[in-house]
């Protein structure tokens, strides 16, 4: 029996590396190819035709926020096969139809009134990225699953697809002529393309039973997952909001431009988190939940550290060689941007796997801290060096409150298991 466990554990130790690994190469390639598209854009688009271009992917990241919590109620839910997850799945699945459907249908019969109020060029943009909503979210109910049975390669797939058809008709929009509403158009059928990769047919049947009953405790992990990724939407993107509203046109300009560099390590670490998460949902036993989040929590300081030391020594560079030499002054504040971003990485990280284990404090914590940095910003956030450190003194504070909530979970778990012991175990005879 000991020797299974011993010859088990170091493979499934290498399978979630190479997961990991393969995950996250491929998210730096789906990363690399959207910012070369928004350079092509940039480019060739008019400021305020760009403008429409980006709003509609501002759409999608707004929406991301739940998108990201149906797939992480979808991955812990268990294996693809299993009967109850497929039940859950089902559920999870119609909620993402009806949700999607409501919000799509609102923007699409609003689509004029949206155009008024953003000032946008046609109220296309609106009505084609309301088309593409309800798939968007039923596919990360389908990414989910994949996530969830440690199907990495096909997921990294997924995003692939997705990427890789976004960026064609983008491109092949734009020579025709069709710009803007060119780019909303491929962002749904990029949605529809990697949802058909993503899905995955049961041949299992499902007890009706089991599709009625709602497995215990998803309302409560469903409001830990939805204060996980309000935190996290908060946290990466607030300041970039703030910064436009406070700063000059130009100078909030140079700070985004040092945001899209620096966001990098989180979307980087974000691999990481896909990877480890079904790892610790599936966890029989606190040993293997600890040995996992030690695995994924070294990949997350190393590529942060090399990233942040990198950045220290060839960061006036990198700056005007990836932006232009128009964003040259935003190598002033890579660095600690960056220390930032490692920060928020590490909270992120303990706050999703300890949302695998079914804990609520940590993703509390960091949503605690998002309004935490929030208020840091609006107090402080005057200048972009100013407002880099305020969220260097932010995510600081946010790690160690979701430490906290952490060790306080462990404790708790420890004083837990000494309760249920046997008098034998105690000692007692």
């Amino acid at each position: 029996m000991a020797s299974v466990t011993v010859t088990e554990a170091p493979v499934a130790a290498r399978r979630h590396l190479s997961g990991a690994l393969v995950l996250t190469a491929t998210m730096l390639a789906v990363s690399g190819s959207n910012y070369l598209l928004n350079l092509v854009l940039a480019r060739f688009l008019s400021p305020a035709e760009f403008g429409d271009a980006n709003l509609a992917i501002n759409l999608v990241l707004i929406a991301a926020a739940a998108a990201a919590t149906l797939q992480l109620l979808s991955a812990r839910s268990g294996a693809i096969d299993d009967p109850a997850a497929v039940a859950t799945r089902r559920r999870l699945s119609r909620g993402a139809w009806i949700i999607g459907g409501i919000a799509g249908a609102g923007m699409t019969f609003g689509s004029f009134y949206l155009a008024d109020t953003f000032s946008t060029s046609t109220p296309l943009v609106f009505v084609l990225i309301g088309i593409g909503l309800p798939i968007y979210l039923t596919q990360a109910v389908f990414r989910g699953a994949l996530q969830g049975d440690l199907r990495l390669g096909r997921l990294a797939v997924s995003y692939a697809v997705e990427a890789a058809v976004r960026v064609a008709i983008s491109l092949g929009a734009l020579a025709l002529g069709y710009g803007v509403t060119g780019a909303a158009a491929a962002i749904s059928v990029s949605f529809v393309a990697s949802a058909l990769i993503a899905r995955h047919r049961v041949a299992v049947p499902v007890d009706d039973r089991h599709a009625v009953a709602a497995p215990s405790g998803l309302a409560a992990l469903s409001l830990s997952a939805t204060a996980l990724l309000v935190g996290q939407v908060v946290i990466a993107n607030g300041d970039v909001v703030l910064a436009k509203a406070v700063m000059a046109p130009e100078t909030a300009g140079t700070y985004a431009a040092a945001a899209v560099i620096g966001r990098g390590l989180f979307f980087l670490s974000w691999a990481v988190v896909h990877s480890t998460f079904p790892v610790v949902a599936r966890a029989e036993n606190a040993a293997d939940r600890r040995h996992a989040a030690v695995r994924a929590l070294a990949m997350v300081m190393t590529m942060c550290s090399a990233a942040v030391i990198g950045l220290a020594v060839l960061g006036d560079r990198i700056a005007p060689l990836l932006l232009g030499d128009a964003f040259a002054d935003a190598a002033d504040i890579l660095v600690p941007y960056a220390v930032a971003t490692t920060l928020f990485a590490v909270a992120n990280l303990v706050a999703s796997l300890d949302l695998a284990a079914g804990r609520w404090r940590a993703p509390g914590a960091l949503l605690i801290g998002a309004g935490l940095q929030t208020l840091l910003l609006i107090s402080f956030g005057s200048t972009p060096m100013s407002m880099t450190l305020a969220q260097v003194v932010a995510m600081a504070l946010t790690a160690l409150l979701v430490g906290a909530a952490h060790l306080c979970d462990n404790r708790m778990d420890r004083q837990g298991s000494q309760s249920t012991k046997t008098p034998y175990e105690h000692g007692d005879r």
